[in-house]
């Protein structure tokens, strides 16, 4: 890496490696753990561990990485980047480091954990409220209530409370909902339109408004602890209703017209598992079905995997100048992560040997990930080829 790219490198760059390379590892050692060849106990316990660490763990290395570039594109102004980047890496690491230190670093684990977040917030509201983007606070306002959620699961592990860790853990996976749903919904029909040359049909406003309502909502709900119960038949019909409205949206959207362009179709499958995953979590709600795992397992593995996936690849090829093209690592990857996906599904839906689709789902989403660092590493490490800062 030259100087140049180490005093104004973006975001991007040293968090989606460091991202890809601890979901390679993380869920490499959640399929040993599986299949008994681990010993070691983190911070938490495997269960926790293994969902805390993928979703703020993991999600919060990639959610900052888009986050400081788009962030930077959308307002124009800089957000941290080069150098400026390394008290947010630090304390990232330090917290993944840590949580295998178990309850003797409980206090560093929670203190560094919830200080991610924060300064993450502040570093991505401040060029937003300067330029008085309205529009775009959401991205300053998910950060936000992540550091609730996370702050919760950790609450409900240390006074023993699983009403209040999953509030933590499904409160925090649904604000990520939120973020998938409202930034998929403005860059893949962008995309779809500049490869094929379809323009998707204009998406009435009453329509955003309501999906983005009704998934506020849910998120909010969910960061309640014990309110769920009370209110599980709403719940379900608004996770039914919020994922029948996303597939009317997404119907427009030129699907068939992607299945030239791995770049584009690995968007558009990646995100229907958002709708696919709120209908089944919805018809466990109403009690249609016998457990929540195959829904939460859709959107965990198949929208939060594919679509991290996916547009990391993007903005690794876009933002450092290059042509932005699917070659055969890249088909690779998306079909591994989206097999991944289907298995975890319908391993927990058939109700059929679960460690065997487990580990093979598990191994597949590690392997994926490798590969990601293998095509990538080199790129993200790069200076821009056309000159260019960034």
């Amino acid at each position: 890496m030259n100087k140049q790219l180490f005093r104004s490198g973006l975001g991007f760059r040293p968090f989606f490696l460091i991202a890809a390379a601890f979901s390679a590892t993380a869920m490499g050692l959640w399929a040993l753990l599986l299949n008994g060849a681990v010993s070691i106990e983190p911070y938490g316990g495997w269960r926790f561990w293994h969902a805390h660490e993928m979703l703020f763990g993991y999600g919060g290395a990639v959610i900052a990485g888009f986050l400081l570039t788009a962030v930077r594109a959308w307002t124009g102004l800089n957000t941290a980047q080069g150098i400026g980047l390394l008290p947010l890496l630090v304390i990232w690491l330090l917290a993944r480091l840590l949580m295998f230190f178990t309850e003797s670093a409980a206090l560093w684990v929670i203190s560094l954990d919830l200080l991610f977040w924060i300064y993450l917030t502040a570093i991505v509201a401040r060029p937003i409220i300067k330029k008085r983007q309205l529009r775009n606070l959401f991205a300053a306002v998910a950060p936000l209530l992540l550091m609730i959620a996370s702050g919760l699961s950790h609450t409900g592990y240390l006074i023993n409370d699983f009403a209040w860790q999953n509030a933590g853990l499904h409160g925090g996976l649904f604000i990520i909902v939120v973020l998938m749903s409202l930034i998929g919904a403005r860059v893949i029909p962008l995309f779809t339109r500049n490869t094929t040359g379809l323009s998707p049909t204009e998406t009435p406003q009453w329509l955003n408004r309501l999906i983005a309502v009704l998934l506020w909502l849910i998120s909010l709900l969910h960061l309640i602890p014990d309110i769920i119960p009370s209110y599980s038949l709403p719940v379900g019909l608004g996770m039914i209703l919020a994922g029948m409205l996303l597939l009317i949206r997404m119907k427009d959207w030129h699907f068939l017209a992607t299945l030239n362009s791995p770049m584009l179709w690995s968007l558009h499958i990646s995100y229907a598992f958002i709708p696919v995953g709120l209908v089944l979590l919805g018809l466990f709600h109403i009690g249609l079905i016998s457990q929540s795992d195959s829904g939460i397992h859709a959107i965990t593995v198949g929208a939060i995997g594919g679509l991290t996936l996916s547009m990391m690849a993007r903005v690794s090829l876009g933002h450092t100048g290059r042509r932005i093209h699917s070659d055969g690592y890249l088909v690779v990857i998306f079909v591994m992560i989206l097999t991944a996906a289907l298995t975890r599904v319908f391993t927990g839906a058939l109700s059929i040997n679960s460690l065997i689709g487990w580990s093979f789902s598990a191994s597949l989403w590690s392997l994926a990930f490798l590969l990601f660092l293998l095509r990538f590493t080199r790129v993200l490490l790069s200076p821009r080829i056309d000159g260019n800062p960034g």
